[in-house]
């Protein structure tokens, strides 16, 4: 059984935070400056439970005095990045505990606003139910893709080339929610971020002519990462080659966040993608540890853990429309990134 929330406190402004679309230590200031913010006194409630050895372990590893500028309030200033560390924790432990429930309606479907509308076994939805203004609008809500990891906008740019082949190619996608958002777009003032995705096209008519399995890996070896290795296989069956790829978390990151799962299927005789879906897959410590020691090419590799769709197309996608969708599921992978930017 998965053990998910971190935090020991009961915290009052935990549902606030959860549909943030800022940094969470940037709206923590915010609503501190505002003593009529309607989340004021339960911010201050949430900061005078916190256990003051657990601040002083966190201030000694973090060194989280290099990043305070309030030097008039260095108390209240060290206690508001406590709190935004737990808080970031928690949401990501929730949002997987969401992701794995078996309810039929999961949040956030199981709202007002959403309650009639129509979700498949796999819980996506038919992204053509939503209006689009700089996000996905419905019933004057709005919603977001799901987080595929732990950082709240790390769908932001698959979701961009998502809409893109929408409006350019009319694709039909289906795509998981993120069980926490769902705003009134009178409140809907998301960020928008700034960075180039590519990746060219690999040796496509190699793949078209490969007759036996290609296969890899990268071991990520930037300490700060949350990602310890990435697996991939070309699976050739027939006239189709089957494309896996896994981004594995590090054993330390589990409780909040599962591994990024790329599954599509190439047409030999085409040269077209036919399938696509983006997944992270969810493990408790003994699964992970067994997931680590086998590559993906296994079969046993694919009972591990539980796989929760976030996005999905049989529409057909050409191979630049293809690479552009893997590096912005996989954003902030430079090992995949490099690997789609130049031929095999």
């Amino acid at each position: 059984m998965i053990t998910y929330c971190l935090s020991v406190m009961e915290l009052k402004t935990i549902n606030y935070f959860s549909q943030s679309m800022k940094p969470i230590i940037s709206e923590i200031s915010e609503v501190l400056d505002n003593p009529n913010h309607p989340e004021y006194n339960n911010l201050l409630n949430d900061i005078q439970s916190i256990d003051l050895d657990e601040l002083n372990k966190f201030i000694n590893e973090k060194d989280i005095d290099f990043y305070i500028r309030n030097v008039k309030n260095i108390d209240l200033e060290r206690k508001a990045f406590f709190l935004s560390d737990c808080l970031y924790n928690d949401i990501a432990c929730r949002r997987i505990e969401t992701l794995v429930s078996n309810k039929e309606r999961p949040m956030p479907y199981d709202s007002v606003n959403l309650k009639n509308i129509l979700i498949n076994n796999e819980k996506l939805v038919d992204i053509s139910c939503f209006e689009y203004n700089n996000g996905l609008i419905f019933n004057n809500f709005s919603y977001r893709l799901c987080p595929s990891i732990d950082q709240d906008n790390s769908s932001y740019w698959l979701f961009q080339e998502i809409i893109k082949l929408i409006f350019t190619q009319q694709k039909k996608f289906y795509i998981r929610l993120d069980p926490f958002f769902e705003k009134p777009i009178n409140e809907y003032r998301p960020m928008l971020y700034k960075m180039t995705v590519y990746g060219k096209p690999l040796n496509w008519e190699r793949l078209k002519n490969m007759q036996k399995d290609d296969f890899g890996q990268f071991i990520n070896e930037k300490e700060y990462d949350k990602y310890s290795k990435t697996d991939y296989i070309w699976h050739v069956e027939k006239n189709e080659i089957h494309f896996t790829c896994e981004e594995l978390p590090t054993i330390e990151s589990y409780k909040i966040r599962g591994s990024r799962y790329f599954h599509a299927i190439f047409d030999k005789l085409t040269g077209n993608i036919i399938h696509c879906d983006g997944a992270i897959r969810i493990y408790n410590k003994a699964e992970l540890d067994n997931r680590m020691r086998i590559h993906v090419k296994s079969v046993d590799a694919r009972k591990v853990g539980k796989r929760v769709k976030i996005f999905k197309t049989n529409d057909i996608l050409n191979n630049q429309d293809f690479s552009k969708l893997v590096v912005s599921f996989f954003i902030w992978n430079d090992d995949l990134l490099s690997y789609f930017s130049k031929n095999i």
